[in-house]
């Protein structure tokens, strides 16, 4: 990198010749590699305030990195909302995830929903589970979803007898 510095600035100084132009292959770079994650890195490193980040959905990055690179970027990605005051929402289809994979992000949330879609019949029974909320385990609900005219709505969950 330095070597590639010096040649521009002893070109800026000195100018080209015509052999020079017709030789640019001679001093020519191997083109780097491009990486999802460092790209992913620098665009957070990149902002430097408040911000709002909406991923959908991270598949995408399992089906082109390694676990543990998909971790690394969710884990920078809670650091800059925790630095910077962001807000980011991250979705996963749960199902097609190995369960450590899951618990990690799931430890790494600050709130986790599980939604999901049950046959029953020819329908299908969707229930909403709220599993996690910051440090508060007593907000963990289960609650029906279904479709409205207006959109989703949920039924308050049957409270527990004492």
């Amino acid at each position: 990198m330095l070597v590639r510095g010096l040649e521009v600035a002893r070109a800026r100084e000195l100018g080209l010749n015509l052999a020079e132009l017709g030789s640019g292959d001679r001093h020519a770079r191997p083109p780097t590699p491009f990486r999802l994650t460092d790209r992913m890195l620098a665009d957070l490193a990149a902002i430097d305030g408040p911000f709002r980040l909406v991923v959908d959905s991270i598949d995408f990055f399992y089906e082109v990195l390694e676990p543990h690179d998909v971790t690394t970027v969710v884990r920078q990605i809670r650091h800059r909302c925790q630095t910077l005051g962001g807000q980011a929402l991250l979705t996963v289809h749960s199902s097609r995830r190995e369960s450590a994979t899951s618990g990690s992000l799931g430890d790494l949330a600050d709130l986790t929903l599980d939604l999901r879609a049950e046959p029953k019949g020819s329908r299908y029974h969707h229930t909403l589970a709220i599993e996690k909320v910051g440090h508060r385990p007593d907000l963990s609900k289960l609650w029906t979803a279904e479709f409205r005219d207006d959109g989703w709505g949920v039924k308050e969950p049957a409270r527990e007898a004492r």
